[in-house]
This record gives structure tokens, C-alpha cells and sequence, in this order.
């Protein structure tokens, strides 16, 4: 491409977003006066450049864009100068092309984004590891394998690509140009590594492999259980060290030189085969390089937090290595792994698709497996600039599995796997060697084997019984749950949060809230919820939702109604997000007021004595602790100890006392964490 196609391309990428983070909001503005008051003139055109003037400065500007520019005034960096013949540049080059209404700005080329993403995407791998260096590559490589594609990756923009990535989040913009050009909303001394990383980012969202970094010498999961072990104790001891220094400095006085440590530590952690350590070690030098940067995603309770968790995973490592054990849900996980298994049965609950705040959708199957007793999902995701793929029609269309018409056949049928993969949260792999044979409908028999919730209190409890530790990795399957509700109330719309609201009582009056936020992709299953929602409710029949906590409540996310008063012939399983509504509905009207009286709420335990407290250790961790002033910090630490003792939180009677103080801070706040969770699970506070 010459010069005059490849920077008009770059610069119609450029909205006022992405010129702000190429210099700042004030500058942009200045630019926007001198290009009224004195727009750029174009000098001369070479074959690989064009100088420009703009007042008494000359610019010059290359196939790389704007943000290699160079002014002739004083200002370092980007100034206004290269803002303003930036937005008049585009204007110069734009003449040739379709002329524009007055004021109006260039678009885009439709193809543009699309443009932007195959740029990034054929990057070779040698540019990449040139661009970061090793060690950026493998921090970089890292921290993508580590990342929740769909939960820490969100792709956006309208003229440009936006990539916001990681926790705290990055964006970053693209608009062509080499990868260098790549802008962030907050300025980061370690650009280098997190372009690369958006790049692998993309990558790895697009399903395309990521070329690993070569490994580093010295021990690894290959040594000798003896080296290992004395490597990890190394280790241990050094990342404890790290976390007590830094609240002894303080968190809000970090240097450069402890970031870098944590870096360290972290890559050590990782050949160490410590994958869990090592992802918590690079989430702390990341909130420390913010903090350094003051940069505004920079939050001290945050760092905190993740520390005292760090904390916390260290001295269960430490226990467990003493017993000699190797606990996987310590260790951690670099990548989920996939079990192989002979023949598995199915049921079939339903699918729902959905779209991620990141730019996947998809369609999610739903199944019970009787033999395991649990729940078990499928799961087909697409980005959505990948053309092609509508999860709605998904649900119609043959597969995921050979033999198996379509999920939509899976629904309230009986299925057997043959070479199924299963990995250790319970999602099922939609490998095309895996062969399915659709069994009978099933029976009502069968679904009365399911087990039921029914009382709301004892499935708060049981939810907080599963996860009360906070090194208790998440089970997102644990979260399905099959609800028979005693009565239903009226189902109303919250136009303001348009969100679908649905209370379901159980027979000691506790309400549970079935929760349903509208989109093209939950129309279908609003407008069914609606119309079951005015008939009768009939006893015995179940909802199967997933149920989560928000604002001190669960909330019940629904997928699919088992009737119990289906007519012969007629399926027992009503999936809502794509079956229509069956012949005997009866219309809103039938719905009964008298379920609508006042009801007891599940609600969630709270208390005013943790937070106040976890302030004041947050309050201590950044200010730091000075060998003066450290014994006023201990007895301020006893005495509120003894307060929350005498209000029943006991588990601050072991509070490590031949420790130091700065531990026993970390040891404080980590108890107040695990008591926060416990409470917020609706868990009862143990005694001892």
C-alpha cells in the first residue's frame, strides 16, 4: 500500500477517544483551535513521507501514523502540533476520495475493523517476540493462557479496535500501522508486554495456537521430587518475605525494585509448577505497577486483598507440602484439561445462547448426568466478528456431537456419549470424535429422580457449604440448581433495569427471585415466562435456572420448566428460549393476585464490625509499619481483636502470635475476607 492510502486508512481509524490517548484531552482541544485558526499546509511528498506545516513548526509523518510523527517545537512527545496536522492531514488526504457534508467526519471503510483484526492477527511470531523481548513474550504468553477469555477480554469500537483486557482492565487501541502504534488509556512504562499479549489475545479468541516461550533452565516439574521440593520451599519462604516487606514499607510506598521482585517471584512460580502461586503474583506486580504509574485503575484495597489471598495460598502450600500432599486445587491449573471417558448418559435440560460483555456469543447446553449426579454444560462460542455463526439458529442445526440431529433434539431427552471429555468444572468438550445416540424422551419417572430444591434456607446453606474457603476454587456448574417452588407470584418488567422479574415462594413463605435481563437473545424466553406465569401454578412442577447472589439476595436465572400436568403426547420439559408455547396456555388474565401478598425475603447476613475493622488494616497496609511505631500498631491490633472475639468471630484467637506485626496485619485482614465471604454465602460463622 503507498504512503497516501496507508495513512488516510490509519487516520480515518482515529476517533477523538483514540487521539486522547495518543496525547491527552487538553491537548485535543488546543489542536482543534489551531486547525481553525491555522490549519496545516502540505509541504512536499516523498514516496515514504510528507512534511507538513502547521504555523511556524514543520511535521513530518510516515506509513506508521501519527503516533511515530515528528515535530520541529520543543514539546517531547506528541504535541498539539501533530494533533492538529493529524485532523487536517485527514482532511487533505480525504479531498480525493467522496466528498463529506460540512462538518461531517470520514468514516471508515466498512471492511476497516475487520481490516484491523486479519493486521493483528498476521503478525509472525518473530516481530512479536522482537516487539516484547523474551522476556515480555513469556510474561505476555503467560498472562493469556491465565486469561478468562470471556469474562477478561472485551472487543469493541466503532472505528477502531478496541481490545480491554485483564484486572484491573487495559484497553488498548489499534488503528493500523505497526504494532508499536498501539495506544492505552493509561500510560504504562510495560506497553510493550501487554501489546503483545492483546495480540495473543486475539489469538487465542479466534482458536488459532500460540507458539509457547522457550522454558526456562533450572528446576521444574521435571527435577527430581527432591530439588522440586527444596526449589518450592525457596520459594515460599522468599514470596512470604516479598508480602511482609511490602506492608512493612507500605503499600502506598512500593518501589520499582519490589514490582520487579514480584515479577520474579512469579516467574518462578511458573517453573516451579506452581501455576495458581504464579497467576497470584503476577496479579500483585500489575497492582503495584499501577500504583506506581498513579495510574487510574490504581486501587490500594484492591492490592490488599489480593496479597492477604496470596498470603494465605502460600501458608496452605507450606502445610500441605509438610503433609507431604500436592493438592490440585492448591497447585492450580496452567491450562483445563480434558478427561476421556468410555460412554456417559445424559439428560437433557435445555440450552439458552448469550452474548458476553467481551464480543462472544454463544449456545450453552444443560445436562444431567445420573450417574455422577451433577451438572454438566456444552458450550459452542464464537467471537462476533466472526461471521457466519448466529447461536439462535445453532440451536436448530445438526451437532455439536456426530449423530445428534440438533441440540435442540437433546432437550428433555435421554443421550449416550461415546468418547466424551469431560474437564474438572464440568464442561464438556465438542470434540467431532465424540459420538451421540439420541435415546427416549424422558419419562416422569426419571425426572423425579432429579433432586429438587424446595426450601430456599437449605439451598442458601448448601451454597455456602460448597465454597466457604476463599482457596476453594469457583465451580460454575455448582451453580445449577432444579427449583419446585410452592406458589409463584405476578411476573412484572423492570422497564428501568429491563429486566424480567418473577418471585417464586416456597412453603415456609421465603421468596426466591427468578431474574431474566431482556436482549434479543432472552425475548424469546421473557415472552414464555409471561405466559407461564398466568396460568395456575401447578404443584410439582420444577424450573431449572442457575442461581447466583447479587444485593444480598439470590437470584434465579431461569433455562427450563418441567411440567408436571403435561398432556399426553406432549414433551414434560418446556425448554423457554426456544420452544413455543404449548396449545393449553391460558391467557395472562388467570393470573392469582392472592400470591402476590407480602412475603419473608431470603436475605443475606451482615455486619458492621468486619468492614470497619478491614478499613483500619487497609488504612495500616499503606501507611506501613516503622519499627517505632509498630508496638502501638500491635496493641491497637490486640484490643480490636478482642472486640470482634466478644462479638463471636473466635478464628482472631489464632492470629499467629510469635509472627511479626506486618503478617499478623495480613493474617487480620485475610480472616475478615474469609468472614465477609462466608456471610455474603449465607454460611453460618463458625464457632471455633
Amino acid at each position: 500500500m503507498s504512503l497516501r492510502p496507508a495513512l488516510l486508512a490509519q487516520l480515518l481509524s482515529f476517533d477523538d477517544e483514540a487521539f486522547v490517548a495518543l496525547a491527552n484531552r487538553g491537548l485535543l482541544r488546543r489542536a482543534y483551535k489551531d486547525l481553525e485558526s491555522n490549519p496545516p499546509r502540505l509541504l512536499e511528498e516523498g514516496a515514504e513521507h510528507l512534511l507538513l506545516e502547521c504555523g511556524p513548526y514543520q511535521l513530518r509523518f510516515d506509513p506508521r501514523g501519527p503516533a511515530f510523527a515528528q515535530c520541529s517545537c520543543p514539546a517531547s512527545g506528541v504535541c498539539q502540533h501533530i494533533l492538529a496536522c493529524a485532523l487536517g492531514l485527514r482532511e487533505i488526504l480525504a479531498e480525493q476520495g467522496p466528498p463529506l457534508a460540512p462538518g461531517a467526519e470520514p468514516e471508515p471503510a466498512p471492511d476497516q475493523r475487520q481490516a484491523l483484526l486479519n493486521s493483528l492477527l498476521t503478525l509472525p511470531h518473530a516481530e512479536l517476540l522482537k516487539h516484547g523481548g523474551k522476556p515480555g513474550y513469556r510474561w505476555a504468553w503467560q498472562f493469556v493462557m491465565d486469561l478468562d477469555l470471556e469474562q477478561e477480554l472485551h472487543l469493541g469500537g466503532e472505528h477502531n479496535l478496541t481490545l480491554t483486557l485483564g484486572t484491573p482492565p487495559l484497553t488498548l487501541r489499534y488503528m493500523g500501522g505497526p504494532l508499536g502504534g498501539m495506544l492505552a488509556d493509561q500510560r504504562s512504562g510495560a506497553l510493550e508486554k501487554y501489546q503483545v499479549a492483546a495480540v495473543l489475545a486475539l489469538r487465542r479468541m479466534q482458536g488459532l495456537e500460540l507458539i509457547a516461550p522457550v522454558p526456562l533452565g533450572g528446576a521444574n516439574a521435571e527435577s527430581s521430587p527432591t530439588l522440586r521440593e527444596a526449589t518450592r520451599s525457596r520459594l515460599r519462604q522468599g514470596a512470604r518475605q516479598l508480602l511482609e516487606e511490602s506492608v512493612a514499607v507500605g503499600l502506598a510506598h512500593l518501589s520499582q525494585a519490589m514490582q520487579q521482585r514480584y515479577v520474579t517471584l512469579a516467574v518462578w512460580a511458573q517453573g516451579a509448577d506452581y501455576p495458581r502461586l504464579a497467576l497470584s503474583l503476577r496479579r500483585l506486580a500489575d497492582q503495584v505497577q499501577l500504583l506506581l504509574e498513579r495510574a487510574a485503575g490504581a486501587d490500594g484495597q484492591r492490592l490488599f486483598d489480593e496479597l492477604s489471598r496470596c498470603y494465605a495460598l502460600l501458608q496452605a502450600l507450606t502445610s500441605a507440602a509438610q503433609r507431604g500432599e500436592e493438592p490440585a486445587r492448591l497447585l492450580g491449573q496452567a491450562r483445563s484439561q480434558y478427561t476421556p471417558s468410555t460412554a456417559l448418559e445424559l439428560w437433557g435440560l435445555g440450552a439458552n445462547a448469550w452474548r458476553s460483555a467481551s464480543g462472544y456469543q454463544g449456545l450453552s447446553l444443560v445436562f444431567w448426568s445420573p450417574a455422577q449426579q451433577v451438572f454438566l454444560s456444552c458450550t459452542e462460542a464464537r467471537p462476533e466478528l466472526q461471521r457466519g455463526f448466529n447461536p439462535l439458529l445453532r440451536y436448530r442445526n445438526p451437532g455439536p456431537w456426530s449423530g445428534l440431529l440438533s441440540p435442540g433434539h437433546a432437550s428433555g431427552r435421554r443421550l449416550s456419549l461415546m468418547g466424551a471429555q469431560v474437564n474438572g468444572d464440568g464442561r464438556l468438550s465438542v470434540a467431532e470424535s465424540v459420538q451421540a445416540a439420541v435415546l427416549e424422551p424422558l419419562t416422569a419417572a426419571q425426572w423425579q429422580q432429579l433432586p429438587a430444591a424446595a426450601d430456599w434456607s437449605a439451598l442458601l446453606l448448601a451454597r455456602s457449604a460448597q465454597r466457604r474457603s476463599l482457596l476453594t476454587p469457583a465451580r460454575p456448574m455448582n451453580d445449577w440448581a432444579l427449583l419446585q417452588p410452592a406458589a409463584v407470584g405476578t411476573v412484572q418488567f423492570d422497564s428501568t433495569r429491563q429486566i424480567l422479574v418473577w418471585p417464586l415462594h416456597d412453603h415456609q413463605g421465603a421468596t426466591l427471585w427468578v431474574e431474566l435481563r431482556y436482549s434479543a437473545y432472552t425475548r424469546h424466553a421473557i415472552g414464555r415466562i409471561e405466559q407461564v406465569a398466568g396460568e395456575p401454578w401447578i404443584e410439582g412442577s420444577q424450573l431449572v435456572a442457575r442461581v447466583y447472589e447479587h444485593a444480598g439476595r439470590l437470584i434465579a436465572e431461569p433455562l427450563s420448566l418441567i411440567r408436571a400436568d403435561a398432556a399426553p403426547g406432549q414433551p414434560l420439559l418446556d425448554a423457554l428460549h426456544f420452544d413455543l408455547a404449548p396449545a393449553t396456555a391460558t391467557p395472562l388474565a388467570a393470573v392469582d393476585e392472592a400470591l402476590d401478598s407480602p412475603v419473608q425475603e431470603v436475605l443475606l447476613p451482615s455486619c458492621h464490625l468486619l468492614p470497619e475493622f478491614a478499613g483500619w488494616l487497609c488504612q495500616q497496609a499503606e501507611r506501613g509499619v516503622d519499627p517505632q511505631v509498630a508496638s502501638g500498631v500491635d496493641q491497637a491490633l490486640q484490643q480490636r481483636g478482642l472486640t470482634l472475639r466478644a462479638a463471636g468471630y473466635s478464628a482472631f484467637e489464632r492470629m499467629a502470635p510469635e509472627a511479626g506485626v506486618p503478617a499478623r496485619l495480613i493474617i487480620a485482614h485475610y480472616l475478615c475476607l474469609q468472614y465477609q465471604h462466608l456471610q455474603a454465602a449465607g454460611g453460618d460463622i463458625p464457632a471455633s
